[in-house]
């Protein structure tokens, strides 16, 4: 018989299960808990492709893609070019920015070798609309980067943008949004800044535009945006090399500078920028001689007469004078259509007027114009 006031021995045993299995509940629902935190609270992690070792990454913003701290730009490659590619990408280079026509078709057949989309972060410069057929043409179906043209404040804070991206996210074709600007630069960085929807932006950041555009990158940096640049080595203060030129702007917090690469020579010398063994303090810049350097400010926009002036300034400066590449140069100023150049011009010289490098922005025009389209006369 049981002792009065002490619980039958499977009244206790039940009890006891009972008591167990809330216990056990409760503590499975707290580790569950504690699960769904962490993963609310971890951040994704980073990811690597083609990692090689001595080679500088940095995280690209919140795409978590550690790219080389110089990357790939893809304008004139060529099926001639796809060795000096294969060599940078195989040296630990990871992110490539490749444009639609021949360059996509030289970039295709790279591709079609097994295992090597899988080494680079591929970036399309192009158009949602246009994203399908060059995915098309390259033999791969997504982007990791949809990079898109932006030069002025409405185009680059345009809604329809945004939504056909995230059409393009759903399907998986295109992973991230990045920016491109080389017009009008520090009022697109702000409004793309403020816009939040991009991932990446791609202005020209040079010494010209330094003093004016680091500050923006902060902001930028403070919403977790990537940052990559091109067209960049404008105006260099005199004996600087691009390395020192590169890991400056690195250290202002450009994740990675896009170089266009013709040859070894041009490879061997980009390059050392993304070696961690290199010794080559960032270069200073307190005073650089800008004279006769279009610093892309756009404050001689809008143009009267509708004039692309920063645009052509931009291809002739670059292309034919700074790269000494008047095939390119031509090829980019070809994409200027008759109403924007200098042949409706009128000689207001509102734009000189405006420009704060006092430039002589109608004789250059015109220059331009001689040198690059040579069959139209400028009247």
């Amino acid at each position: 018989m049981e002792r009065q006031g002490s619980y039958p021995r499977r009244t206790f045993l039940k009890r006891s299960a009972t008591l167990s299995a809330g216990v056990a509940g409760t503590l499975a629902g707290a580790a569950m808990a504690k699960t769904v935190a962490d993963k609310r609270d971890a951040k994704p992690k980073t990811e690597h492709r083609n990692a090689q070792p001595g080679v500088l990454y940095k995280r690209l913003g919140r795409t978590n893609m550690m790219v080389s701290a110089v990357s790939f730009g893809g304008v004139g490659l060529s099926e001639q070019k796809l060795p000096i590619f294969d060599a940078a990408i195989a040296q630990g280079m990871n992110f490539a920015m490749i444009h639609g026509g021949k360059s996509a078709d030289a970039a295709a057949k790279w591709l079609k070798t097994p295992g090597n989309r899988k080494r680079i972060f591929l970036g399309l410069r192009t158009t949602p609309g246009q994203l399908g057929g060059v995915l098309k043409t390259l033999g791969t179906d997504y982007a990791d980067l949809l990079m898109v043209v932006g030069h002025n404040v409405r185009a680059a804070t345009d809604e329809k943008v945004r939504k056909d991206f995230e059409a393009l996210k759903k399907t998986g074709a295109a992973r991230h949004l990045c920016l491109v600007f080389h017009s009008n630069v520090p009022d697109v960085f702000d409004a793309a800044v403020k816009a939040g929807w991009y991932d990446v932006l791609l202005p020209t950041y040079n010494f010209p535009s330094r003093k004016l555009l680091k500050p923006m990158i902060a902001k930028a940096k403070a919403k977790d945006i990537g940052l990559l640049t091109m067209k960049s080595m404008r105006a260099l203060p005199q004996g600087t090399s691009f390395v020192a030129a590169a890991k400056r702007f690195l250290d202002d917090g450009i994740d990675s500078v896009i170089r266009s690469i013709k040859d070894p020579k041009t490879l061997k010398q980009y390059w050392q920028a993304a070696r961690l063994d290199d010794k080559t303090p960032p270069a200073k810049a307190a005073c650089v001689d800008i004279a006769g350097q279009c610093t892309l400010c756009g404050l001689c926009s809008p143009c009267p007469e509708g004039v692309a002036i920063q645009d052509i300034l931009r291809t002739h400066q670059y292309y034919a004078q700074d790269l000494a590449w008047p095939q390119e140069a031509r090829h980019q100023y070809a994409a200027i259509p008759p109403y924007a150049s200098p042949e409706v011009c009128v000689g207001c010289g509102q734009c000189e007027t405006l420009c704060p490098q006092a430039l002589p922005i109608r004789v250059l025009i015109a220059q331009a114009h001689a040198e690059l389209a040579p069959d139209r006369h400028h009247t």
